[in-house]
């Protein structure tokens, strides 16, 4: 169960607190929610224990030292205030409240949170874990998670497959005895050995020749590892974790991967989305890597700025934005970033029309899912639940699809006018938070 502390004065903290109780019945997946209210001044006298808190400014004095170093503390914007509005205030606490319980990854859209629900259920047992997604969404930073979850004593290997030739990585996985081979002046037990007790983490795992496949099986299935040159074989302890941005299924199928390796460590398979899917991930980490960066106080993206961020495909994607932020925040004049100096700094996001920038990715994103939905014979009622959104909100959202100008067709699924938006707004419902 995770606590959250709401610090916040009067009738603000009364909704907030009423918002975060019913997260729990609106978010599949979120951990069970222990809300509690009090006042800013009680604060610094006796906190409860929480693994978050809420506030609405500054934190009073000597509270950070009662609540402890380790506590985060999330402060609403003025979106969450003026007026109130639950969307916001539940994206960051869904962001909040993963980073604390998946150590500092941020998960918000429910594809990243279902993976990490997986790597839960994964972690303590010792079947085969099977990363995929596109290069740079963060799979390593997965496998940390898996082993740190695990409980296992030894350590973290990490192990670039695709950088090594087929030689050097039998040496680099299995070692070598001094002699084997020109240059073995030294014997090196490798990475098996290293992680013994511990977690091997095998990235780019689809690069492996049919050669070392067949080796690391057996490493796998009899818990040994022969040495290069070696003539005894070593006891091993070790949990594999292999990543790619392959389809290896379709490489088993056309007879270029071993098909037995493949279900050996395809016990439990987590995908990790590109990020250009995964907008609220997206809006999340930008604003988190904004914040940790050393001038974040003197440096910040102007909401035209994050716009452009948000609509950008970012084809190389936490490691691209990582980057890219760096980079501008570094090189940027104090003050608030704007589109045209972001694209003086980041020239890689000219691409983007500003029609894009001013429009914002967010709700592209949700315009496209609406008509998805509704030309599959979805009911508005089905579509504002699979965005998360309140009808009414769906229904002013098809008015402006539907404006003059608008190239989106007329939804289907319910009966509607010809402008493709019913008459008046549907009976409100307490089921959803917008």
């Amino acid at each position: 169960m995770s606590s959250i502390l709401v610090v916040i004065p009067g009738e603000l903290g009364r909704t907030v607190a009423r918002a975060l109780r019913a997260l729990r019945s609106l978010e599949d997946g979120l951990p069970p929610l222990d809300v509690a209210l009090i006042e800013p001044g009680d604060l610094a006298a006796s906190p409860p224990a929480a693994d978050l808190v809420i506030v609405d400014g500054p934190l009073p004095a000597g509270a950070q030292g009662a609540l402890g170093e380790g506590t985060p503390v999330l402060a609403l914007g003025r979106e969450a205030k003026e007026p109130f509005a639950p969307g916001p205030l539940r994206d960051a606490v869904l962001a909040a409240v993963e980073r604390a319980e998946f150590g500092g990854i941020v998960a918000v859209d429910p594809p990243l949170r279902a993976a990490l629900r997986v790597i839960e259920i994964a972690a303590p047992r010792r079947a085969g874990v099977l990363v995929t997604g596109p290069t740079g969404v963060g799979k390593e930073l997965l496998a940390q998670r898996l082993h740190r979850r695990s409980g296992r004593p030894g350590a973290f290997v990490a192990i670039n497959c695709a950088a090594l030739t087929d030689g050097l990585v039998e040496s680099t996985l299995f070692g070598h005895v001094r002699g084997a081979f020109t240059g073995a002046v030294s014997t090196v037990p490798g990475a098996f050995v290293e992680a013994q007790q511990g977690t091997l983490f095998l990235d780019e795992f689809g690069d492996l020749a049919p050669a070392i496949q067949a080796k690391l099986l057996r490493a796998l299935e009899y818990g040994e590892v022969r040495p290069v040159g070696g003539a005894r074989t070593t006891s091993v302890d070790v949990r594999v974790v292999a990543a790619t941005n392959r389809d290896l299924m379709r490489e088993v199928e056309r007879s270029r991967f071993r098909a037995d390796l493949y279900y050996r460590l395809a016990t439990f398979v987590i995908d990790i989305p590109p990020l250009c899917d995964r907008p609220r991930d997206l809006a999340a980490l930008a604003r988190k890597l904004s914040a940790e960066h050393e001038r974040s106080g003197a440096v910040t993206l102007s909401g035209e700025a994050e716009h452009l961020l948000l609509a950008y495909p970012w084809p190389g994607n936490v490691r691209e934005l990582r980057n890219v932020i760096e980079r501008v925040l570094s090189l940027a004049r104090d003050g608030a970033v704007g589109v045209e100096e972001l694209l003086r700094l980041a020239p890689e996001l000219s691409a983007v029309r500003q029609r894009d920038a001013a429009g914002g990715t967010l709700a592209d994103v949700e315009r496209r899912r609406i008509l998805e939905v509704l030309r599959d014979g979805g009911a508005r009622g089905q579509v504002a639940d699979a965005l998360g959104i309140h009808r009414t909100t769906l229904w002013r959202r098809l008015k402006r699809m539907s404006a003059p100008g608008d190239s989106a067709p007329p939804p289907s699924g319910e009966q509607a006018r010809g402008d493709g938006a019913p008459d008046t707004p549907p009976p409100r419902s307490r089921r959803r938070l917008t």
